[in-house]
């Protein structure tokens, strides 16, 4: 799935491949140099294991989570959507590195990073296409929330999925932890007030 810039894609070729258009400016380009920096930080790890998966934690995810709600806070959505996104995007077919962590020993601030990224993903979902980006003149008729929506769908099964491995481990107090997205306008664009459809997994 390729993430691209309106302004470098002739209509015709876009429309051949699986792709989300949206504006390069707080959006695009955000998430894909994020993905990009993240899939480096794991292909340089030295061993690929526990170093790794706490760094990528630690280092990347829970700041990316922090400053997409500092972004919500100012009404500045598409900066949030810029790194939520390049998350969702590094972790599709890539969450190997979150087998071997020990983020999750601490399990309050390990649930945390989860519920952090759900409840920053429920706030900008629930913008308007406009808002966000989703319907540029040059893209598909109807936008690019549906493809978005399915795009987190696979992401939200699969981690979930590796999640479900540390249940074992889960803080009596605060039991398993999972990806929770409630997509607010998710087939129809329109938001708050739009059609709500729940993105997890048990």
């Amino acid at each position: 799935m390729t993430v691209s810039d309106p302004a470098e894609v002739t209509r015709g070729a876009m429309l051949e491949t699986d792709h989300i258009l949206l504006p390069t400016e707080g959006v695009g380009k955000a998430a894909v140099e994020l993905m990009s920096t993240l899939s480096q930080a794991v292909a340089e790890s030295p061993d690929d294991g526990i170093l790794c998966g706490d760094s990528i934690l630690l280092e990347h995810i829970m700041p990316v989570a922090n400053s997409a709600h500092d972004s919500i806070a100012k009404s500045k959505f598409r900066d949030a959507f810029g790194g939520l996104l390049g998350v969702a995007l590094f972790m599709t077919g890539n969450d190997t590195w979150l087998a071997d962590n020990e983020v999750y020993l601490d399990w309050p601030k390990f649930s945390g990073i989860w519920d952090s990224l759900s409840q920053g993903w429920n706030t900008v979902l629930a913008q308007s296409d406009e808002t966000l980006g989703l319907s540029p003149a040059a893209g598909i008729p109807g936008g690019y929330r549906t493809r978005l929506v399915q795009l987190l769908s696979d992401w939200v099964d699969a981690t979930n999925s590796s999640l479900e491995d540390f249940d074992d481990h889960a803080h009596m107090t605060h039991g398993p932890t999972r990806l929770k997205l409630k997509c607010a306008g998710a087939i129809d664009g329109t938001g708050p007030k739009g059609k709500k459809q729940e993105l997890s997994e048990g």
